[in-house]
């Protein structure tokens, strides 16, 4: 499932973006070509609610590396103005999770949004069957 969220993530960048920007979700061992993003998810945490209802919190990163050269801020403001709209409601299994905090900043000159997608999940519980119950009985000391 955690990996719904983040495949989630980059279905909506690339529904915004289209192919015309690489959208990494693993480090590579060599440089980023820029302009380029970069998402994985950061923190999870599963927490039972009321009987097998648990919530489960989801804080993950986008990261956008902006073309070397030229106005580096105003392309990453008007990057992060389509980030807010795409990421603000993204669907995976079929399901629509709207996130629940979003926290953007510049660091040395990379755009990074840290986003929480938190939702429900139900556990399944099995039930253990009776086994078979065989029942005598007496009418008037004669056993049927």
């Amino acid at each position: 499932m955690l990996n719904n969220v983040v495949d989630g993530i980059v279905a909506a960048i690339n529904g915004g973006f289209g192919d015309t920007i690489p959208i990494h979700t693993e480090v590579t061992e060599q440089d980023f070509d820029d302009p380029c993003f970069f998402v994985r998810l950061s923190n999870s945490t599963f927490k039972q609610m009321i009987g097998n209802r648990y919530l489960w919190k989801n804080l993950c990163l986008v990261l956008y590396f902006p073309t070397p050269g030229g106005d580096r801020q105003a392309e990453c403001n008007s990057v992060l103005e389509s980030l807010l709209m795409l990421l603000e409601v993204i669907e995976f299994d079929g399901t629509k999770v709207r996130a629940t905090d979003i926290v953007c900043q510049m660091e040395e000159g990379v755009l990074a949004m840290s986003i929480n997608y938190d939702f429900f999940v139900y556990k399944a519980i099995q039930e253990t069957n009776m086994g078979e119950l065989e029942v005598k009985e007496l009418v008037n000391d004669e056993e049927q």
